[in-house]
């Protein structure tokens, strides 16, 4: 057999085989898996969805213990959503040409960065809701110690006006006090009143210190539960900036932020330099001024040193003529009573 009609023979079959696998009609093996990821990463956003929508129910927007809460089951159920992610860009990768998947991927990108803006501001949502609920257990503890306070010292002013330990058991019951019982009736007044007045302030204090107030350790786990949402926000945040892919840049947004363009780069260095220079012209410009003002000064003072040295160098020169003229006519005094004696 004729060795090229065999060589012809297989570039034919091979030929026959290719067409039937680029028939329209049949697609190839990647595209099936690319579609199947495509459609399997639904089931992650929807249980996302839910977990939340159904963790969150009912809404309290004001309640900081509910803020917690919601900011807790969005970090705790972050990862479905990162994984329907990342099943997207994998079938993506597995299908390029694929308009569907690359349109689904694009919008997706685009909901990731919002996503990933919102598990930003979680951060400072955590802390306006530890703030709150402290503020809260504080005005609650405060209203409570009042309302204890006014009722012992109900009690009080009660003991001290009982004019008789029957009054005093009357008193006791209709203020819901410490009761006093039959037997007590037979003991002295000045007694009685005085273990009353004990019992009072025990129950007031021992009530005041059963109080949550939000340094006791009971508070220390929600503590804990919003710093760990928070550091898990910030996580997630990073991990949606990953995945928020951009094909006209073809980055992610992480990618952006951590390496941006060279062109952007130098116009950004530019406003830099150019805000540098008008700083350092301004410090240089207050020192010369500064300097300026301190020459000024320091000439204005020698010229008033100058003006009080010659002011008093003036004094002093007229002081000693005159003790000059005072000794002159002194001498001339003692020299006419020297010629006037015999």
């Amino acid at each position: 057999m004729d060795p090229k009609s065999v060589s012809s023979n297989q570039g034919d079959s091979d030929l026959s085989v290719q067409a039937k696998h680029d028939a329209p009609g049949q697609e190839s093996l990647p595209d099936k898996a690319a579609k199947l990821i495509a459609k399997a990463s639904s089931v992650f956003f929807a249980l996302f969805v839910c977990i939340v929508v159904l963790d969150a129910l009912p809404p309290r927007l004001l309640d900081p213990v509910w803020l917690i809460q919601t900011a807790t089951s969005l970090t705790n159920t972050v990862s479905f959503p990162l994984a329907g992610l990342f099943f997207v860009h994998i079938a993506a990768a597995l299908a390029p040409l694929n308009a569907g998947i690359n349109l689904r991927r694009m919008r997706l990108s685009r909901l990731a960065v919002w996503a990933a803006l919102a598990y930003l501001l979680l951060i400072p949502l955590m802390g306006f809701a530890v703030w709150r609920g402290v503020n809260n257990v504080n005005l609650s503890v405060d209203r409570e110690s009042r309302v204890i306070a006014s009722t012992a010292d109900k009690l009080i002013k009660a003991v001290g006006s009982a004019s008789s330990p029957l009054q005093l058991q009357q008193s006791m019951r209709k203020l819901q006090g410490p009761l006093i019982s039959n037997a007590d009736l037979s003991r002295p007044l000045p007694e009685l009143k005085q273990d009353q007045l004990r019992i009072v302030n025990q129950i007031r204090q021992n009530l005041i210190n059963q109080l949550p107030r939000p340094t006791k350790t009971d508070f220390f786990s929600i503590y804990l539960q919003a710093l760990r949402a928070s550091v898990l926000a910030l996580l997630s945040a990073v991990g949606f900036a990953a995945l928020s892919w951009n094909p006209f840049k073809e980055s992610t947004l992480l990618e952006l932020l951590l390496t941006p363009r060279s062109a952007e780069t130098s116009r950004w260095n530019r406003f830099v330099f150019k805000l540098k220079q008008r700083f350092i012209e301004f410090r240089n410009r207050q020192k010369v001024q500064a300097s300026s003002v301190e020459r000024k000064s320091f000439w204005a003072g020698m010229k008033n040193k100058e003006k009080m040295a010659a002011v008093k160098r003036e004094n002093d020169m007229k002081a000693h003529a005159k003790r000059m003229r005072k000794l002159q006519l002194e001498r001339e005094k003692q020299m006419r009573k020297n010629k006037n004696k015999p």
